[in-house]
């Protein structure tokens, strides 16, 4: 029923004559929801209700749900104020704006959905027992001093528009509750983004929450998950009381600190935090897991305060800046696998970093630890690189001391305290040219104990002797251990890797060849019409007719992707996908067609020592069929621009580089289609030529004793063949002709696309890095069938190619379409 409040002359309010739901009608009074009984109440779109006094709306006697897609003003006071608790829905079409507050509940938790603006110059939404708040993606909530206000109850704030604040927080679970803020929402505070009261609430965040002061504001053993973004001008994000729990997979920035903690709290992080201190810990008990980056602008990744606490590395963690221990026996553990370049300061006595058992890293930079103790694999320092430790070094007997040699130098670890020796020392040789030598890897002031269980020299995977005794000897006087090495050659370690993987492009370049004539042969151009031949035409328009007939008529387009999986056994595994798509047109009467073609395909190796390559390929090209008399001739040449990947284990670490290519292959097939009792027979012979080329290259290594360049290589695949296939007509039904497919053929591979190239170590030394031949004869087996009707058909094929040393499969699939 549709009504209006009833207005005295004085423009206070007169209780309406009877109760209605819907307020359609413009007012300039305080209204109050009592006299509309306990069914919903709607204010319809372009209505508005404005009052000077202390509320548009006002509910004082009962539960009210209250639906609003007109505009509410309230010039000194409330938008909305309930008292006994309900709903308040505002509709992308609604709007509140109030002096004070835009939504007041005062004695009972309510419920407020948003979809359009609201709007108070005290708090947005305040609901002072608790309640829920949803802003929907679009709707906007405003406080000049808070957005959203929970109070004294438990309130459930989800976010996916906008809710700010001028001076306060956009958010504020005063009494704790729950926030959910998805990836399109906004928290943008005056003070904080959002501030948890403490009493265990959760906060989710993957969208945005920012405040000049902080990000969010934990106030006791509160949770928070974030996988969006959170900003803070003093921290992004703070927590006070012992039991906070912050897992970050986002971004976390502070301009002071990105993450500040309390006593016993706790941060996991496999994300991004970034300040000018990246977490700062102040207060005992407190724990950090990164397997992330904890970056410090001002120099310090993390600082210990107050008490001990401990922080954990695991792989994947990277630490820019300083660990500073404040002076506390804080203790750092790594577990995984990673690489610490940052320093250690300030450490207690008691302060232990522990190399966990399982774990392997690698450390250079200056240590100030009470005590290292490894029970894993640890590499102290790297070539050129040196760890220092202010402090003791414990080997325990489940560890393994890495020294990485190079013929330039040794890894080296100078201790100013004790080392107990234990466990194992392996020397792990890089790639070069030794000579004789002699020196220190391992310093202790304060002097030697104990002994290692073992000592060998190892070769990483793929690497090999070339000459000489590839062994270090190692000694121990008091305080120092050296080592004594002969002249011998080491040559890296799976250096062909860049042949295995260049190989494998240049096959991928030939069956794209070979795919390009295979549909210029299959997929003939139709006919032209000759002049006059369109029929019932006279005049102008049987001469536009033709026109356009000349230009489209034969001209055929085609698509085909293909996958093809490559195995040389002990090498290296291939695999690629991509397409081929192309036009083509009958340029005369005599059989002529010639066409263009584009493609993309992308390749990936892995090869028996671990590495790995990848590669995208760009294809250009042009082909043309000709027939003659009994046999077509066709023919193609394609271009194409690589871009690759590639990652090769060297035994501490992976060595990886990003060589482009080009490639040209090419090709020319000559066929005889017979028909023989109902069967197509097509024999047909062809060679297939491509040339790969990769620019010179430089790997970036984890470690550089371990890396290598290489001027650039290239290699050819020349490869004649012959064919048979076989093929047969069934028409189905709709006028659907299927055509089964057999065929035999036998390949012989002439060249040579993985020939050896030449590599350079670190130190100069140069070694031809070559791949397995392929067995240059290979037999083909194909099978597939095609269904066409009309101008369009469908192919599908599978082959096998079988050699001595090397299999491949392809599958392809071809869409034709004549115009």
């Amino acid at each position: 029923m549709v009504g209006c409040a009833a207005l005295s002359l004085g423009g206070g309010l007169v209780a309406p004559a009877r109760a209605q739901s819907v307020i359609a009608s413009s007012q300039s009074a305080t209204v109050d929801l009592a006299g509309y009984g306990a069914g919903p109440v709607s204010i319809t779109s372009g209505t508005t209700l404005a009052s000077g006094g202390w509320a548009v709306l006002e509910d004082t006697q009962g539960s009210v749900t209250l639906n609003n897609a007109g505009s509410l003003d309230a010039a000194s006071g409330i938008g909305i104020y309930l008292s006994a608790g309900g709903a308040v829905d505002n509709q992308a079409t609604g709007a509140i704006r109030a002096a004070t507050y835009g939504v007041l509940a005062r004695d009972a938790a309510i419920s407020v959905s948003n979809a359009g603006v609201i709007a108070g110059g005290d708090d947005g939404v305040s609901l002072n027992a608790g309640g829920n708040a949803a802003n929907a993606a679009g709707g906007s909530i405003f406080g000049a001093h808070i957005g959203v206000y929970t109070g004294n109850g438990v309130g459930v704030v989800a976010n996916r528009g906008v809710i700010s604040a001028r001076t306060g927080d956009a958010v504020s679970l005063y009494a704790g509750g729950s926030l959910s803020n998805t990836a399109s929402g906004q928290l943008l505070g005056g003070y904080s983004g959002a501030f948890v009261g403490g009493r265990g609430a959760s906060v989710q965040n993957a969208g945005l929450i920012s405040g000049p002061v902080f990000g969010v504001y934990l106030a006791g053993p509160d949770s928070l998950s974030n996988s969006g973004t959170i900003a803070g001008g003093l921290a992004g994000v703070i927590a006070v009381a012992p039991g906070a729990a912050v897992t970050n997979t986002g971004l976390v920035h502070g301009i002071t600190a990105g993450v500040r903690l309390g006593r016993g709290d706790t941060l996991t992080n496999s994300g991004s935090i970034s300040g000018a201190t990246g977490v700062l810990v102040k207060g005992a008990g407190a724990s950090v897991y990164d397997t992330g980056l904890i970056a410090g602008a001002g120099g310090t990744a993390v600082q210990f305060e107050g008490g001990a606490s401990s922080l954990t590395l695991g792989t994947g963690a990277g630490i820019a800046g300083t660990i500073d221990g404040g002076g506390t026996d804080s203790t750092i553990t790594l577990t995984g696998s990673g690489q610490l370049t940052s320093d250690l300061a300030n450490f207690g006595a008691g302060g232990v970093l522990n190399v966990a058992a399982g774990a392997d890293w690698t450390a250079v930079g200056n240590w100030a630890m009470g005590t290292v103790r490894n029970a894993g694999t640890f590499q102290p320092g790297t070539i050129g690189a040196a760890l220092n430790i202010t402090g003791n070094f414990v080997q325990l007997s489940s560890g393994t001391l890495r020294v990485v040699v190079s013929p330039t130098g040794v890894s080296q670890v100078n201790i100013s305290g004790t080392a107990l020796l234990g466990g194992r020392l392996v020397y792990v040789l890089a790639p070069g040219n030794y000579t004789p030598a002699a020196g220190a890897f391992l310093t202790a002031n304060g002097g030697l104990s104990g002994s290692f269980a073992s000592v060998s020299t190892q070769l990483a995977a793929g690497e090999a002797v070339v000459s000489g005794n590839a062994t270090v000897l190692a000694a121990d006087p008091p305080g120092v251990f050296s080592y004594r090495l002969g002249a011998f050659s080491v040559a890296p370690a799976d250096d062909a890797l860049f042949a295995r993987a260049r190989q494998a492009m240049a096959l991928d370049a030939g069956r794209a060849s070979d795919e390009l004539l295979d549909q210029a042969q299959d997929a003939p151009a139709a006919a032209c019409p000759r002049a006059g031949a369109l029929p019932g035409g006279r005049g102008a328009q049987a001469g536009i007719a033709q026109a356009l007939a000349g230009g489209f008529c034969g001209a055929g387009g085609w698509v085909a992707a293909s996958g093809n999986a490559m195995n040389q056994p002990g090498s290296y595994n291939a695999q690629s996908a991509g397409f081929l798509a192309g036009v083509g047109r009958a340029v005369n009467d005599e059989g002529t067609t010639l066409g263009v073609a584009v493609g993309y395909d992308a390749t990936a190796l892995s090869d028996a020592q671990g590495g790995t390559a990848s590669a995208q390929t760009i294809r250009l090209g042009v082909y043309g069929v000709q027939n003659l008399g009994r046999f077509v001739l066709s023919g193609d040449v394609l271009g194409g621009f690589i871009s690759t990947s590639l990652a090769r284990a060297t035994g501490v670490g992976a060595a990886s580089a990003r060589p482009d290519g080009r490639v040209v292959s090419g090709g020319v097939r000559l066929a005889m289609p017979l028909r023989l009792a109902g069967f197509g027979l097509l024999p047909s012979a062809g060679v297939s030529v491509a040339r790969l080329s990769l620019g010179r290259f430089s790997e970036t290594a984890r470690q550089s004793a371990f890396a290598l360049s290489a001027p650039g290589a290239s290699g050819s695949s020349v490869r004649p063949y012959l064919r048979l296939a076989v093929s047969r007509d069934y028409a189905g039904a709709a006028g659907v002709v299927w055509t089964p497919q057999l065929g035999l053929g036998v390949d012989y591979e002439a060249g040579d696309p993985g020939r050896a190239m030449r590599v350079i170590a670190a130190d100069g030394s140069a070694y031809a890095a070559g791949v397995k031949r392929l067995a240059p004869l290979a037999g083909e087996v194909m099978a597939g069938v095609s269904a066409g009707r009309g101008n369009m058909s469908l192919v599908v094929r599978y082959s096998a190619q079988v050699a001595g040393n090397w299999t491949a499969q392809t599958a392809e699939a071809a869409l034709r379409l004549v115009f």
